[in-house]
Parts: structure tokens; sequence; C-alpha cells
């Protein structure tokens, strides 16, 4: 009769809480456990993990075999639906603003927990994110550990910064989820001593990060199939725009770089690096991305440079063709680096209403790998592809040529569309050049892949610049 009581209050409920997260982390959940094998089997041990969500804690749960005890706050201990549950997992509620004794009385318990052979998690930023990035680590764990022979297990959760459970979009639980089902990649470090201190746990964290980072972005994913994606599904959203050409939906901005790339497919060569000598703006969008959907690498030249450092750049590319415009080249005193000069103005003259009906079907019908094909791309093309190469200003002699493949600019835009608070289809001031790796990655591949807006003005001195992008946006 005890053990069956037993069983009933304390196993059957820590099955059934188990058994329900095994589901949750494969059906709306895809749960990619990394490196579990760094975690003890048995005797005690401290896992240290980064801090994003509400979900953590059931996520550490699901992805190992072990209970865990989790040291957690006791606002969130006493929820009453908490409660219960938190209990039977045998938390550890500590409370911050109730005096050192009682903060030192909590971290104690967890210490015995520990030498009794038991597995004790603490997020040791002491809260959750609100950026996505990682906070400064407390020192709770320091003392947690001190005295005590026994493992500290880095732990940092991927992925889940984003979701429901995560203040992105600067709340918590009302918004949708971004896929169902949801990816989460939790990575378990190399064990490090008792006696490691809050930098060495830290980095150790944070290297873990990066590893997982670099596995959550697939092989085939590139800059103009994120784009396609966007596009195909919010055609009628503003994308583009100047106070020149106007604005551009996302969909009349496919359709025009899929037109423009059939275009300059009969007058490129077989080289890859072609130079682009464009202000920022709608027709500088339209040839980046029709060239990289093309297997080209868009080239934009320093067109503030002198013409020596534009031609040695074009050199140290081997680049034979450079893509201009005549009202361009009007405002500026620059000369074309090469002889074969694509003008524009003298490419869209050749448009007629066959070539928007055929780029209008493709955008909505074509796969983008059979266009990428048609348009005379490579094959088996990966993030590791070169993108484009940002040339430096020349101040210190030669321009130095700087590779970034797809995978460069998608972790930059990433990272950044992190620490930048933003809403779905806000508007960028684009005002930068496409030759500036901030203005490229920011107000070219940010705006096309994170679902935003820009509208250009091509010379950022003017402050009346600021009426006329005012204007256009109205």
């Amino acid at each position: 009769t005890l053990a069956t009581g037993l069983y009933i209050s304390f196993v059957l409920p820590v099955f059934v809480v188990r058994l329900g997260l095994w589901v949750l982390s494969n059906t709306i959940y895809r749960l990619n456990v990394r490196g579990k094998h760094h975690v003890p089997e048995q005797g005690g041990a401290l896992l240290v993990a980064n801090h994003t969500s509400f979900l953590d804690a059931l996520v550490i749960i699901a992805s190992i075999d072990r209970p865990v005890r989790f040291i957690m706050y006791q606002g969130i201990y006493d929820i009453p639906w908490i409660k219960p549950l938190a209990k039977m997992m045998g938390a550890i509620p500590v409370t911050p603003g109730g005096g050192p004794r009682e903060v030192v009385s909590s971290l104690r318990s967890a210490s015995e927990a520990i030498k009794n052979g038991d597995l004790v998690c603490i997020f040791a930023e002491g809260q959750i994110t609100r950026t996505g990035q990682m906070l400064p680590f407390r020192r709770g764990f320091e003392r947690i550990m001190k005295g005590v022979e026994a493992p500290i297990v880095p732990v940092y959760i991927d992925q889940i910064w984003g979701s429901i459970f995560s203040f992105a979009n600067g709340k918590f639980f009302w918004k949708w989820p971004k896929r169902v089902p949801y990816p989460i990649t939790i990575a378990f470090g190399n064990s490090l001593a008792s006696t490691a201190n809050a930098y060495e746990l830290r980095s150790a964290i944070q290297e873990l990060g990066t590893h997982a980072y670099t596995e959550r972005i697939s092989p085939d994913d590139l800059l103009h199939r994120q784009f396609f994606h966007i596009a195909r599904w919010n055609p009628l959203q503003m994308c583009v725009a100047d106070g020149r050409s106007g604005k551009l939906s996302y969909f009349k901005t496919l359709v025009g770089s899929i037109i423009l790339a059939r275009k300059l497919k009969a007058q490129l060569g077989p080289e890859e690096p072609v130079g682009v000598l464009l202000p920022q703006g709608v027709g500088g969008v339209l040839v980046n991305v029709a060239l990289t959907l093309m297997g080209k690498v868009p080239v934009n030249l320093n067109y503030t440079s002198s013409n020596d450092s534009i031609a040695a750049a074009a050199r140290q590319c081997g680049m034979k063709h450079v893509i201009t415009a005549h009202a361009f080249l009007e405002q500026l005193p620059v000369v074309p680096p090469t002889e074969d000069v694509i003008y524009l103005e003298d490419v869209m003259k050749t448009v007629g209403p066959r070539d928007h009906r055929r780029g209008a079907l493709s955008a909505f019908f074509m796969p983008v790998r059979r266009l990428e094909r048609e348009l005379g791309a490579p094959a088996n093309r990966s993030c590791d592809d070169l993108a484009t190469i940002i040339f430096s200003s020349g101040s210190e002699g030669e321009p130095k040529g700087i590779m970034l493949t797809h995978f460069n600019i998608i972790s930059n835009v990433d990272a950044g569309i992190q620490v930048f608070p933003h809403r779905k289809w806000d508007t960028l001031v684009g005002i930068l050049p496409f030759f500036h790796s901030f203005g490229y990655t920011a107000t070219l591949w940010a705006v096309l892949t994170q679902k935003l807006s820009a509208v250009y003005h091509p010379n950022p001195l003017e402050a009346t610049g600021g009426i006329v992008v005012q204007r256009v946006v109205e």
C-alpha cells in the first residue's frame, strides 16, 4: 500500500509530465539535442543555462533522462498552477528581495542537493533576456559550488528566442509562432571544474551558442531564396521606394528582379564578379537581387573614391562588366572601370508587356531553383558561396576586397535584427550606400529577408532628404 501510494503521488505524475513533454517536443516543437553525453549519468552536477523564455526549464527536462531540480524565483514558484508542478520536480525557490539570509539558505539547499547526487540547474543571468542577447552572469552559482566537488555543465538553448514564450516583439505570449513545428536546439558542453568563475562559464556557453548557430542555417539557405519566400507570401506589402522610382511592393520587386536578370543574362559573360555603380535606391536593389539570383557576385563600387581606386577594385576582381545609369554618371565625375558598361536605362527600354507577363508568372509559379538554372546559375549552390565583395576605402593604399558569403550576410542580419527593436513591416530610411558593409547588410538584405520596408535617399548629407522620404512613404 505504501509503495502504491508513493507511485501514485510521485512517480506517476513525473511520468505523465515527461510523457507530455516528449509529445510536445516531437509534434509542436522539434527538439534537437547536442552533447547529451556531457551530462553525467549519475552523481551530482550543476547545469548552467542561458535564459531566453518561460519554456527553458521544460526544454531542459525534455532533453535528458535524469530529473532536474531548478533554482526558481519565488514569485514564479508561488503561481498557483506552477507550484504543484514545481514541488513535484523538486524546485528550489529563491527570494532575491527577501534578504541575504534567505538567499544564502536557498543556495545552500542547492549545494546539499548536488552533494546528494541530484542534478541542479540555474539560469545564471537571473532573468529572461529582453533582447535575445545573453545578459551578464550573476555569481550565485559560485556560491552554490563553494566546497562542492561536482562538475558544472554549460547549456545553451538556441532558436527559442522569437517563440511565443520569449519576449520577442516586446511581449510575452500574445503572438503567433513563427512556424510549426518550431525547431529548438539545446547543446550541452564539456563540463567545467567546480571552481570555474562567471567569465569562464559565460564564455563556454557563448561558444556553444556559436556552434549551435552555425548548424541552424541550412546549406541551401541563400539570400535571394529567403526574399522569394517572403515576397510570395506577402505580395502586396510595400518593399522598397525612392523619390525617383516611387514605391514597389514585394511582388513588383520580385518581378522586376526576374525581368532584369533575364535581360542581363544576354549581356553578361561567364565571369562571376559584376560591378555595380549605382546609388542606393530601387534600381540598385533590383540589380543586386537579379545578379544574386543569376549566381553572379555583385560588387558595389565605391563611387565616392577616386577613379584609380575604382579601377583597382575592378582589377582585383577580374571584373569585365559594370552596370550603371546615365543619370547617375551625369551627377558624379566617375569613370566606369571597364569598357563593357551596361546602362540600366537602356536595358529597361527593351522591357515590354510580354516580359512583364512572363516575369509575373515566374514570380508566382516557377520554383526558385528552376529559375536559377534558367538564368545560368551554378548547380549545388550553398550558403558558403560568395555573395559579394566589399572594398575598403583605400585610405591606406590600394582598396582591399572583403569576400562575404551568403552565410556571412545572413548571420549578420539575424544578429542585427535581434538587437535592434523593430516590428514587422517597419520602414527603414536607406541613406547608406550599398558599397558600405552596413548599407549592404541592413538596408538591402535585412529589408528583403526580414519583412521590412525601405525608403532610399541617394545623398545622406542632404537635409531635405527627410522631406523626400516622408513624401514617398505618404
